[in-house]
């Protein structure tokens, strides 16, 4: 028996480990979140009439932070998209609201796009 053949069949081995590991720990946090969503009822935080009572606190929160107000959102965005969580539409029109036409239209753009390829 070579020794260089237990090396490499060894070196398979921990890779199938590790990839059953990310696996499983994707699947947990998936799962967690699923649940996270049905459990806070998120639908009800992410709606038209919510975006109209806190318009004012997310205009200051914008004017105050704006680059971590659309970090944030660019990757709230992301997640929703990614993950199917309904609210897509409320962000979308967010976004526009908060950051101008402009900006509101890139940034639902690029942030819709990757949301869907993380999707598949």
């Amino acid at each position: 028996m070579d020794p260089h053949e237990h090396i490499s069949d060894s070196g398979i081995s921990r890779r199938r480990k590790v990839t059953s590991i990310t696996r499983i720990t994707l699947i947990v946090v998936l799962l967690l979140l699923v649940l996270g969503v049905i459990v806070y009822d998120v639908e009800q935080y992410v709606s038209i009439s919510m975006l109209k009572q806190k318009k004012a606190v997310l205009e200051n929160l914008v004017a105050e932070y704006p680059f971590r107000s659309a970090l944030a959102f660019f990757i709230m965005y992301i997640i929703f998209t990614s993950f199917f969580i309904p609210g897509s539409l409320v962000l979308t029109l967010a976004g526009g609201a908060l950051f101008g036409r402009v900006l509101g239209v890139v940034m639902v753009s690029f942030a819709s796009t990757i949301g869907a390829t993380n999707a598949f």
